[in-house]
């Protein structure tokens, strides 16, 4: 099942708790690499990043406000930062 989202990236949004990080471990497994997106600091994001990738998966942290238009055209253009 791991080969089913190969090559592709799970843009996950709200990614540290609940529903979201739910959905990132199920991609993951699937072979998707990881983006989650999150104003959240990263406290909160990265042991949830170091757990998926502890299972295999490629996980970024872009920290950015998806609830603009301008935060998701960053994520985008790769104008965001890294956690």
């Amino acid at each position: 099942m791991a080969a089913k989202r190969a090559e592709r990236v799970a843009v996950i949004t709200g990614g540290a708790p609940g529903i979201g990080a739910a959905t990132a471990r199920l991609f993951a497994a699937e072979g998707a690499r990881i983006a989650l997106v999150a104003l959240d600091e990263p406290c909160s994001t990265k042991p949830r990043a170091a757990y998926i990738a502890s299972k295999g998966a490629i996980v970024s942290l872009p920290r950015i406000d998806s609830s603009f238009t301008t935060g998701c055209l960053l994520f985008i253009d790769g104008g965001w930062t890294a956690m």
